[in-house]
């Protein structure tokens, strides 16, 4: 991809395209930390938890974000023992935080158990389940549980696309920087969301 005589040429399977305008729609990836022992365990991430074929009696999430309280929520009105492993010190970090403890108040009615202010030290496969060790104000601590969701966010896939060769302005986070309208720093280049 790059830019030329204010038209975006595009080579693509041996053909070059030239356009005004040009949709970006990579997509994103699930962010995985780098957490002790987690490359040796069998873990869920969104797609493999939409993807199951039968339901685990326990379920331990780690990230209490958007993403992972639908699915906290999903699994409990199914009857799974759900515990939720946040590193922070409420659910839902970028909303209102009166609403948050409201909702996971709700939340702790069904059933849902919850780390707040909980860093995850590593996970272990056990013949009990997967243990979640953790650490927070209170001390050490583990959960075990059938199953472990990995949910601690997203992140937009933009390599491999030859977009650096658009000198497109970027946010610190490694997003593309758009306007009110959706469009880049590049004029008629515009990005989607994820």
């Amino acid at each position: 991809t790059g830019e030329d005589n204010g038209l975006i040429q595009i080579l693509a399977g041996g053909e070059k395209y030239e356009v005004i305008y040009l949709l970006v729609c990579t997509g994103s990836d699930t962010v995985i930390p780098p957490i002790k022992g987690l490359s040796e365990i069998d873990y869920w991430t969104s797609k493999e938890a939409l993807e199951m074929v039968a339901l685990p009696k326990s379920l331990a999430i780690i990230g209490g974000g958007v993403i992972g309280m639908e699915f906290a929520s999903f699994f409990t009105s199914l009857g799974v023992q759900v515990t939720v492993v946040e590193m922070l010190d409420e659910i839902l970090g970028g909303m209102d935080k009166e609403l948050s403890a409201m909702l996971r108040a709700e939340y702790a009615k069904k059933g849902i158990k919850f780390l707040l202010s909980t860093k995850v030290v590593g996970v272990s496969k056990e013949e009990t389940g997967i243990t979640v060790s953790y650490e927070n104000a209170d001390g050490t601590g583990t959960v075990t549980a059938d199953k472990l969701l990995m949910s601690v966010g997203r992140r937009p896939v933009t390599k491999g696309f030859g977009l650096e060769n658009l000198n497109l302005e970027w946010t610190e986070r490694r997003c593309i920087k758009v306007d009110e309208h959706l469009q880049s720093s590049v004029p008629g280049v515009y990005v989607c969301g994820d």
